[in-house]
């Protein structure tokens, strides 16, 4: 509503899918470049699956509009969106926000923020989320031995949400002219990963259909309800997520003169996701995959910039 030209949309494995213009990729494995880079305080989150738990006790929302290279983005051809936590305060601050939904959902998130001495301020965040399953089952197997559709019958459920995400900020000023600060965030999801819709059963080779145990009822099997809580997956199988991220940033800014600045930043990130997913959309195990890996990225930026010819030319 704010930015236009700005979509998001959620996928079924976590990874969360941003586009800008309409241009996007949408691709749902962790170890991706997207066409949308994303930052949390100008420190790079070069992979969209770490995006996931950076959207809380925010300052603003930035959407640069791309293609971004010069400042912002990694030759991205959608655009950047850059994340700006609140700061530490001066005076002692607090807050607290409560929310609850459908299917049991409940988020609790809150701050601290203050000074610790005359030099040195700190702020901590975090936020929780809780949820409930919300999709079911809809199938039965009737006397032919055949799953039919059947909301009434005994159900199984999926989808229930553990998330949380923390942030603490450091900002020391031991003099007018240096300015340090330290981020350190991270956040962990244990939720279930969503169970696909079938529609239809459509074999590449179709004379090779008899060598599949279950094919008279994999190929009668019925599409899902036009609801989209209905869904099918594997039996007897965990479908819990077991991702974490961790990032630690250091930016430190000293004013060289009344006209030169001189900026570092150091930044580390380190993902670890493990993402079972049933692909097929049926009780049946054919396509369980378990979409994970480990992701690490460092980064250094140092960088000169001032002004001159009376503030008129600024320069980098």
């Amino acid at each position: 509503k704010v930015a236009l030209g700005f979509t998001f949309r959620p996928s079924a494995q976590g990874s969360p899918i941003f586009q800008i213009r309409g241009i996007g990729f949408f691709e749902e494995a962790i170890g991706v470049t997207p066409t949308v880079s994303v930052y949390l305080d100008q420190v790079p989150l070069p992979f969209s699956s770490m995006a996931e738990g950076v959207a809380f006790d925010l300052e603003r929302v930035e959407v640069l509009k791309g293609p971004q290279g010069t400042l912002f983005g990694q030759n991205v051809t959608a655009g950047a969106i850059n994340y700006i936590a609140a700061k530490p305060t001066e005076a002692f601050e607090a807050g607290l926000d409560l929310g609850y939904g459908r299917f049991g959902a409940a988020e609790v998130g809150g701050f601290l923020s203050g000074p610790l001495s005359s030099t040195l301020t700190a702020r901590v965040s975090g936020r929780v989320e809780r949820r409930d399953d919300w999709q079911r089952t809809y199938t039965r197997i009737n006397e032919d031995g055949l799953f039919v559709v059947d909301t009434d019958a005994p159900r199984r459920t999926l989808g229930e949400r553990r998330f949380e995400s923390g942030r603490l900020l450091l900002n020391w000023n031991p003099s007018s002219r240096l300015d340090i600060s330290l981020n350190l965030n991270g956040w962990r999801n244990r939720s279930d990963t969503q169970a696909q819709q079938f529609f239809v059963a459509a074999p590449d080779n179709p004379g090779n259909v008899s060598s599949v145990p279950f094919w008279s009822q994999f190929g009668s099997f019925p599409a899902a309800p036009q609801n989209s809580r209905f869904a099918n997956w594997d039996t007897g199988t965990s479908f819990r997520r077991d991702d974490r991220f961790y990032q630690a940033s250091l930016h430190g800014q000293y004013e060289i003169s009344d006209s030169i600045n001189l900026t570092s930043i150091t930044a580390y990130s380190d993902l670890e996701a493990e993402r079972p997913v049933d692909n097929d959309g049926t009780p049946f195990l054919s396509t369980f995959i378990i979409n994970g890996g480990r992701l690490k990225s460092f980064s250094q930026e140092l960088r000169l910039d001032g002004s001159i010819v009376g503030q008129r030319l600024n320069w980098m």
